[in-house]
């Protein structure tokens, strides 16, 4: 394999999906693992073992996962909320238009900026605004 490897990755309720592309060669790879969901980390590490060679360069991997996308819409998982600092507030409504809202959704509520207006990092944050707001949200 050569060093300009790029792996994307699926985990879904029942398989686990891998397609490696090699680079070097133009070689397709693709896998199908079962997926783990007491520990969905195995099944990943389990496809790429089955896939790359031990020690394998990987230039790039894509992960996205049907099981988050089927929790939302099956309303199973966790509340979710977005903090974020001032300025981006809006960031997920804008993903898509602000065509729908996200199931389960908090809200986003923010906090006062940390990146100052030159291209260098500001002030640390208002961390206690930021400790509040996670309680509110456990309450």
């Amino acid at each position: 394999m050569s060093g300009d490897v790029r792996v994307g990755l699926d985990v879904g309720g029942t398989f686990t999906d891998l397609v490696c592309w090699d680079g070097g060669t133009g070689r397709f790879t693709l896998r199908k693992v079962p997926t783990t969901p007491a520990d969905i980390a195995a099944g990943i590490l389990q496809a790429l073992a089955a896939t790359l060679p031990p020690g394998a360069p990987v230039a790039e991997v894509a992960h996205g996962t049907t099981v988050a996308t089927n929790a939302l819409l099956e309303r199973k998982g966790a509340r979710v909320g977005l903090l974020t600092t001032a300025g981006f507030r809006d960031l997920l409504e804008l993903r898509d238009g602000g065509r729908r809202r996200p199931l389960g959704w908090q809200g986003a509520r923010r906090i006062a900026p940390r990146i100052a207006a030159e291209p260098r990092v500001g002030h640390a944050g208002d961390r206690t605004r930021g400790r509040t707001v996670c309680q509110e949200w456990a309450a």
